[in-house]
């Protein structure tokens, strides 16, 4: 049984105070909490075989289009719909996004279609909540974003990444139904993405992580097996996760046969002194 999640941070990592801490490198000394606020250590349980999860760092904003010469009035030239959009992208420019939002919306009313103009306003300011830990309103500006441009893989990717942490959250308190719900709509939301075009090796990582969270460990296995496939940065961490889920799985050789791959290919030291622990439990 998983006992604890274990938060690898990657660069530019916004971690929130209420569920990881500080932002820390992956070292043996700076784990993140257990489910039971224990520090981890070396000298744990065996029982309490940590997974690793990738938080997501903060996506690039896309450009944005070239603004349009406001006015103060409409005329035949700059008709009033063209004045409201012009504002609403120099909003979103200067990163106020409840005036994008207001913006947006007015031109829409007379007759806008640039529905997606108004899915950045929503999404940017969805970033900004998940930014200052506020993630209901994370939740509730991603799902705006996805229903006014339901095509768009970032927003359900983003959304994913809000319900994962939730996951971590309730994994931390114990609370263990709230947790498999996070990881459920995280699995759809990353699944979706994936199925718009993200395949990446940390959609899939992520996902594996969420099925792994709620025991899953055949999909789980299936998506490291990709985030392996793809290689790349993510590499080290699909052998360690997979190797953490064979042997949850029981499968003790597939377990010790990744965690040497890891230690092939790591750079990284805390997981080449996990993956050194487990081989050495497991021999």
């Amino acid at each position: 049984m998983i006992k604890k999640l274990i938060l690898i941070l990657l660069p530019l990592l916004l971690v929130l105070p209420s569920c990881a801490g500080k932002v820390a490198q992956p070292t043996a000394s700076s784990p993140t909490p257990s489910s039971s606020s224990k520090p981890f250590s070396a000298s744990d349980s065996a029982k309490e075989h940590p997974l690793i999860l990738i938080p997501t760092p903060e996506p690039a904003k896309p450009p944005l289009p070239t603004l349009i010469l406001i006015t103060p009035s409409p005329s035949p030239l700059t008709p009033l719909v063209d004045i409201y959009l012009s504002q609403a992208y120099r909003y979103l420019e200067d990163e106020n996004y409840d005036g994008a939002l207001e913006y947006f919306a007015k031109a829409i009313e007379i007759g806008s279609t640039d529905y997606s103009g108004l899915a950045k306003a929503y999404y940017y300011r969805g970033m900004e909540g998940f930014k200052w830990s506020d993630r209901n309103k994370a939740i509730s500006d991603y799902t705006e974003a996805i229903k006014y441009d339901p095509t768009n893989a970032e927003y359900y990717y983003a959304r994913g990444d809000v319900y994962y942490e939730w996951a971590d959250y309730y994994n931390s308190g114990g609370l263990v139904l709230e947790e498999t719900g996070s990881f459920n709509k995280a699995i759809a939301d990353y699944t979706k993405a994936i199925q718009l075009g993200m395949k990446t090796a940390g959609a899939f990582l992520k996902r594996g992580n969420c099925y792994a969270g709620i025991k899953n460990y055949a999909s789980a296995i299936a998506d490291y097996n990709k985030v392996i496939g793809l290689g790349g940065d993510l590499l080290d961490f699909g052998y360690f996760n997979r190797g953490s889920a064979y042997e949850e799985t029981g499968n003790k050789n597939k377990a010790l046969a990744d965690y040497r791959m890891v230690l092939e290919l790591t750079t990284n030291s805390f997981l080449k002194e996990q993956s050194l622990e487990y081989i050495k439990r497991l021999q």
